[in-house]
């Protein structure tokens, strides 16, 4: 027989034929019925495993892998890109909501179109009871009758009609305007437009204007000149002025917010009385309930496995619900409650109605309840903040 090959090499050694018994295809028995036996030699070898050798570069070094080196701007594009990314993972699990755009942009990036934005005035109509605490001034409430019908017509404007119109004279009202506050020595804020201040280094006078209210405290000279300017060309009608503290002290309202000067001198800032009358009709006349707090016994919080609510009942769940956000910025102990019923405004179910009817007996229940605005002599907020692309600088310190 023949030695076989195949990595045997010096170790192979040749083993005693073996008999197999298993006949080809086209074999044929012999004359006595037996198939035909065919003599095969195996042979025993000693075998190795061959393992194939790679040869890596320094690029593919695995145990010391590094980031790529980027230049710091491609660095920071892929930061932005997966932070956009994790973003909306994260919105897609519901973790993370959308914010309303409207209600940030007046702190850097505040347009004309967008100066009369009810989301940017809560805030802004703080400042005028602060400075009227602080210098010791009265507040002056004014209000300009007939406000878009005072600036030029480009053509005849209807004043009955029988069907719903409606001609955009903002842009030309708040130029109009500006031009005679500016007339009357005061000047705008180039961040937030719709606040003015007296020019003059040593006058007092600061005036919040939304459309055609004005919330003014100062001097009584800077007054008196825009008082002036502004009554010799339109209607206008001037409520103040408010300076009496005291149990009884002066009260007034500006864009449906109730102010009360208190014996301190500080100025609360309440919903106004009507909203808690809307809401408490709105919502049946729900009874006022022993639970305390703004959400009741339920977890607001749980997974909802409710019905959605009729079309109707939608309808009031979402008129309730624009109330509830007005008065929001004057009811901090409901804001979180607030928070939760305006996430279900697309689907409003019957668990989430159940929540608004106990909200709104709980507030109908402390009305009294409000955001008081007093003076902190020696004190203020400090902001701090570090950049994200620079990380290794120091913390830097605003004064809020």
């Amino acid at each position: 027989a023949e030695e076989m090959s195949g990595g045997g090499g010096e170790d192979a050694t040749t083993e005693p034929a073996e008999v197999i018994h298993q006949p080809a295809p086209d074999e044929a028995m012999d004359a006595e019925g037996e198939f035909a036996v065919r003599m095969v030699e195996t042979v025993d070898a000693s075998w190795h495993e061959a393992w194939e050798t790679t040869a890596y570069g320094d690029a593919e070094d695995f145990e010391g892998e590094e980031p790529p080196d980027l230049s710091p701007e491609d660095l920071a594009e892929l930061d932005d890109q997966a932070e956009i990314e994790e973003l909306t993972r994260l919105e897609g699990m519901n973790v993370l909501m959308e914010p309303d755009p409207r209600q940030y942009r007046w702190a850097s990036d505040m347009l004309e179109e967008d100066t009369f934005s009810p989301g940017s005035v809560s805030t802004l109509a703080r400042l005028v009871p602060l400075l009227a605490q602080k210098w010791g001034t009265p507040i002056y409430i004014m209000d300009v009758k007939d406000a878009y019908l005072c600036v030029p017509q480009p053509e005849d404007e209807p004043v009955v009609v029988t069907a719903r119109s409606y001609v955009n004279k903002r842009p030309e009202w708040y130029h109009q305007l500006a031009g005679d506050l500016n007339n009357a020595s005061l000047e705008s804020m180039p961040e937030v437009p719709t606040l003015y201040r007296a020019n003059g280094k040593e006058e007092r006078y600061v005036a919040q204007v939304h459309v055609d209210d004005i919330m003014a405290t100062g001097d009584a000279e800077p007054h008196g000149q825009v008082e002036k300017n502004l009554t010799d060309r339109y209607t206008v009608k001037i409520a103040g002025p408010y300076q009496q503290p005291g149990a009884g002290g002066d009260e007034f309202e500006f864009l449906k917010r109730r102010y009360q000067i208190q014996s301190d001198g500080s100025i609360t800032v309440r919903a106004p009385v009507r909203l808690y009358n809307d809401l408490f009709e709105l919502a049946g006349r729900p009874k006022v309930k022993a639970t305390p707090g703004p959400s009741g016994q339920d977890d607001m919080f749980a997974t909802d496995a409710t019905e959605e609510l009729n079309p109707r009942e939608a309808t009031a769940y979402r008129t309730m619900l624009g109330k509830v956000l007005y008065m929001s910025n004057e009811r901090p102990d409901a804001q979180a409650v607030i928070q939760n019923l305006s996430s279900r405004t697309a689907k409003p179910t019957a668990k989430a109605m159940k929540l608004m009817k106990h909200l709104v007996g709980y507030l109908w229940g402390t009305q009294g309840y409000g955001v008081n605005l007093c003076l902190a002599p020696d004190k203020s907020v400090m902001n701090f903040a570090r950049s994200k692309l620079t990380p290794d600088e120091p913390i830097t310190e605003h004064l809020v």
